[in-house]
């Protein structure tokens, strides 16, 4: 199989001399869409990734790319937030980036999506600040925030606004691309970044303790910290409380009902089945079979509790005891 070196060469000179020819069956497209792909994949440790590449939708695209997307996250480089590899239209060189979906924007916002995304990349920035200093003095050629993929005659938005979704990108020009031992490990700082961010988002809910983590061996607690983030998948979560409503399974408390307005629709989401069954797994989730909503101190009560997958057994037991 080609370096990842080898192959970001490839692109870099091949690329726009094969959008000058017939799209369908190209090898550089399929290059693109399956070899570089596989390559980036070989070198990624992680069953929650996904991988996706593309040279364009019937037609050369100008921004070729390989994304590497969290599951737990996004399963599509349309929405959400991931790394991915963009090489620049004229083909002098290629960034390395955190970057966000446009597609989900453009129909939300319309012409505001480009405000969008330039507010939420700055809130995400900062977020990440200490994560990306440190990571600037390792490495030249950190650029924060917006980087230039387009020449300003090009009418397609879509990679104008990659350029103004960009977090913080890796740039490697065409004729100094780094050995294949420095190009690993800025794909690992840059996927150590990417896990910072899933962590510090605000939007990923989490009702699992560190009570949790308790006597988990290493490698089991690694899995566990991958299967976390299911718990705290914002669009589950947000599926589960519809179907569930707002009021707590074990004791009845309702958020809005004590606090007013600020307690509206708040509720966390409990996982009933045993996260030791899904050790190493991806699993999708029912909202309405696996999960109940309990309110902030059941759910913590519950993990202490020998009821985990049964929450009618522990108000039972632990709530009406004390009602």
């Amino acid at each position: 199989m080609m370096s990842l070196r080898d192959a970001l060469v490839h692109v870099l000179q091949s690329y726009p001399n094969a959008t000058e020819e017939s799209f369908a069956q190209h090898p550089m497209a399929n290059f693109l869409r399956s070899d570089l792909r596989k390559i980036v994949k070989e070198l990624v440790e992680g069953q929650q990734y996904l991988f996706k590449g593309s040279a364009g939708n019937g037609q050369w695209t100008y921004v070729p790319w390989v994304a590497i997307l969290d599951s737990m996250i996004t399963i599509s480089p349309q929405e959400g937030y991931y790394l991915v590899y963009l090489f620049r239209e004229d083909g002098s060189g290629v960034y390395l980036s955190l970057n966000q979906g446009v597609k989900l924007l453009q129909r939300k916002f319309g012409a505001g999506a480009r405000e969008v995304l330039c507010l939420q990349a700055d809130e995400f920035a900062v977020r990440l600040e200490q994560e990306i200093t440190r990571l600037k003095q390792k490495r030249e050629g950190c650029v924060i925030r917006q980087i230039e993929l387009v020449s300003a005659r090009r009418g397609s938005i879509d990679p104008k606004l990659y350029e103004e979704g960009a977090i913080c990108s890796l740039l490697y020009e065409k004729d100094n691309i780094p050995s294949d031992e420095v190009l690993q490990e800025d794909l690992q700082q840059m996927l150590r970044l990417y896990t910072a961010m899933t962590q510090k988002d605000p939007d990923l809910e989490s009702g699992i303790t560190q009570e949790d983590e308790d006597g988990l061996e290493q490698e089991d607690l690694r899995k566990f910290r991958i299967h976390k983030r299911v718990d705290r998948n914002r669009r589950l979560a947000e599926k589960v409380k519809k179907l569930h409503h707002y009021t707590c399974a074990a004791c009845k408390f309702n958020f809005r009902k004590t606090y007013g307005e600020i307690g509206s629709r708040y509720i966390e989401a409990h996982h009933l089945q045993p996260i030791s069954s899904l050790l190493g797994t991806i699993t999708k989730l029912n909202p309405k079979t696996d999960f109940a909503v309990l309110c902030s101190n059941c759910h913590r009560m519950i993990h202490r509790s020998e009821y985990v997958s049964d929450v009618e057994a522990f108000r039972k037991k632990y709530v009406l005891k004390v009602t």
